[in-house]
């Protein structure tokens, strides 16, 4: 028995040592994608600047275009983390205006500028080019099963087409952030308190009614 859980105990720790090798290559070609852009990054460079073999990344994730999928997916999850605490909020309109406002934060980070750089190559890359196109399908529905939340709750007019509204929030965003990476001086936060604004206007039912007195 004392075998057993020593092997147990030597499982854990090799898949922990995974686990933060893993991280660390992720971190690294996220800060390779930034600096060189898609071009001059390589997988023995994220290996090296890891603080790794110049061939773990190519170990671990494949092709370059494998681990750059496994990238993107790792923006995009960490930003879930990140607006984990807007669930506090009540389903519907006033979530969708808490994570839109969330979502702008990350705005000229690492993690966004490198899924920038992702988004502009991925027409170029089959399946770099699905990874995206997935990661993209979720996060409309995800703004879209909001929205009919807010159906649900009573705070979003029942008539609206969750899905459109959906996909035209999601594209907003990703234009924003492309924005930001390409002209410094673009003022996100007045464009997203408009955008508020509007959404308000055209889902709230309170705000219609008030409109058509």
């Amino acid at each position: 028995m004392a075998r057993s859980g020593l092997a147990a105990k030597q499982t854990r720790t090799q898949a922990e040592r995974r686990d933060e090798a893993e991280h660390r290559i992720l971190e690294a070609a996220i800060r390779l994608l930034v600096e060189r852009g898609y071009d001059r990054f390589s997988l023995a460079d994220v290996g090296e600047v890891a603080g790794y073999s110049r061939g773990l990344p190519g170990h671990y994730f494949g092709k370059k275009e494998d681990l750059l999928s496994q990238v993107a997916m790792f923006i995009v999850s960490r930003y879930y983390e990140a607006i984990i605490d807007t669930d506090a909020f009540q389903p519907g309109l006033p979530r969708v205006i808490a994570r839109i406002r969330r979502y702008i934060e990350g705005f000229g980070s690492r993690g966004h500028r490198a899924l920038n750089v992702l988004f502009g190559e991925a027409r170029f890359h089959p399946t770099l080019k699905r990874t995206i196109t997935e990661l993209n399908q979720n996060t409309r529905t995800r703004w879209q099963t909001e929205i009919q939340a807010g159906i649900k709750a009573g705070n979003v007019r029942p008539d609206v087409n969750a899905e459109a509204i959906g996909a035209m929030i999601h594209a907003f965003l990703r234009g924003q952030s492309t924005f930001v990476d390409l002209d410094p001086g673009y003022d996100v936060n007045t464009t997203t308190e408009s955008l508020v604004e509007s959404l308000l206007t055209l889902l709230s039912p309170e705000r219609k009614r008030s409109r058509s007195k």
